[in-house]
């Protein structure tokens, strides 16, 4: 709102006070001053800018929820900078230089809280006071400075990149008009679940001795972060293994170690399986909340299945047979791969498939292989485990006979037998309709879609529970 109508003369000076509530902190913002006017009355100007912005102060100050005073100049406006500091406004000195950020502190409604006892995004110590907000775009220079240790050279381009398209994702800690630590992060995907994937979590080195507290604050704003959304189900990070204390801070917030290796985050970051632990803390109030299966018949199947090394018949005369992988069939296996699919990626997607042999499967019909299923196994949280149908198919020729349905079932009966694995998933692709067939037939519900999952082909999310209670 305008508090004054226009003075009288050549000059104008406009204030606009609107109540808003930031990242970090309540915030009346204050719409840059118009000044203008013949040189012999810039000092009238500056006294009544003065004065209206002393006004605004005032007027802060009664209101109670608001705590700082920004004041933003653009362009190299001299006169509105004078005006900033003889109103006793302090310049941010990270920030841009075609755009200063000015700040002033609302003394009386300024209350220092402990770590742990935060109010919205203000986190503060009482001894050596400190602030939690959102990232700003003028924090990017500093924020490079931070981060040198922390992000490799051929990582930076898109980090930079992906912080400064959403800022929103990460938080700096201030002091003394300073930025010491800060927080980036990253929305993702990984399975059936949508992340919030912490990038970095670095502290100045200069502040080493509030280096835990700022750590916590800043992951209790990222926190915060998730559980505000409607849609982040877990966050999740990677620290490197002889951190003993910020490991310590995350257990203590209540995140679990993964045992699994998890693909890295969509910028590439770059990890080490020997040198990092990675963490994850479920957002609850967003956890998925996965429908139950069909009910699925009491009496199951006893499915035919040779074991290696004999490759013993356990039914004769099946209409599939199931063969448990072993290193003189993992060529059978490509080949079926590369008929089935296409020839390019078999090396690579098998290169560790009988790490677990127990995952992938062989079907025979009539003595001639027919199809496979690989599969893999990922754990949770809470110490169980799901099990994902990364990759099955049948040869053209031998589909509608059963094996797809086959190869399924017995994946699915062999979760229900292990005591650890929760449900089984797999994305599909959208426009395969018999895959999706032989899902819904086998008692899998559609629970999920991952956009552009396959190129620019969705994927849709099919699941099934194995618990008992399922």
């Amino acid at each position: 709102m305008n508090l004054f109508p226009k003075p009288p003369g050549k000059c104008q000076i406009r204030i606009t006070l609107g109540e808003k509530v930031h990242d970090d902190v309540n915030t009346a913002a204050i719409e840059q001053p118009v000044l203008r006017g013949d040189r012999d009355k810039k000092v009238i100007i500056l006294g009544v800018g003065k004065a209206l912005m002393n006004h605004v102060y005032n007027i802060a100050k009664k209101l109670k929820s608001i705590t700082t005073l920004e004041f933003v100049v653009v362009g190299e406006n001299q006169n509105a900078m004078k005006l900033a500091e003889s109103a006793g406004f302090s310049a941010l000195p990270n920030a841009h230089s075609t755009t200063m950020y000015y700040m002033k502190k609302v003394s009386d409604n300024t209350v220092a809280m402990e770590i742990g006892e935060s109010t919205s995004d203000v986190v503060s110590k009482k001894d050596n006071q400190f602030n939690i907000r959102s990232l700003k775009l003028s924090d990017i220079e500093t924020l490079k400075v931070l981060n040198r240790t922390a992000i490799l050279d051929s990582f930076k381009k898109r980090f930079y990149n992906y912080v400064k398209t959403f800022p929103k994702f990460s938080a700096v800690a201030i002091m003394n008009n300073s930025l010491i630590g800060a927080v980036c992060c990253e929305k993702k995907r990984m399975g059936v679940y949508k992340l919030l994937h912490i990038l970095t979590l670095v502290v100045s080195d200069e502040y080493e001795s509030l280096k835990l507290e700022i750590q916590k604050a800043l992951l209790k704003h990222a926190i915060h972060l998730a559980e505000d959304s409607n849609s982040i189900e877990k966050i999740t990070l990677y620290v490197k293994k002889t951190d003993t204390p910020t490991i310590n801070i995350l257990k203590s917030m209540k995140f679990k170690q993964w045992k699994t290796r998890v693909d890295g985050s969509s910028i590439d970051y770059p990890l080490n399986e020997n040198l990092e632990a990675y963490f994850t803390k479920n957002v609850t109030k967003n956890m998925f909340l996965i429908p139950k299966a069909l009910e699925r018949r009491r009496n199951r199947r006893v499915l035919p299945v040779a074991g290696p090394p004999a490759g013993e018949l356990i039914v004769k005369n099946p209409t599939t047979l199931l063969e448990q992988i072993r290193p003189g069939t993992v060529p059978i296996l490509k080949q079926l791969n590369d008929q089935i699919f296409g020839p390019g990626f078999s090396d690579t997607a098998f290169a560790n498939v009988l790490d677990e042999p127990n995952l992938t499967y062989l079907a025979l019909q009539n003595n001639v292989h027919v199809g496979f299923i690989n599969c893999a196994k990922f754990a949770t949280a809470d110490g169980t485990s799901n099990l994902c149908i990364k990759i099955f198919g049948v040869l053209p020729c031998y589909r509608r006979k059963g094996a797809a349905a086959d190869l399924i079932e017995y994946m699915v009966q062999f979760s229900e037998d292990s005591e650890e694995i929760d449900y089984v998933w797999s994305n599909v692709q959208e426009n395969n309709e018999p895959a999706q067939k032989a899902f819904l037939h086998g008692g899998f519900v559609q629970s999920g879609r991952t956009p552009k999952h396959f190129g620019d082909v969705d994927a849709l999310v099919y699941y099934i529970g194995t618990k008992k209670n399922d």
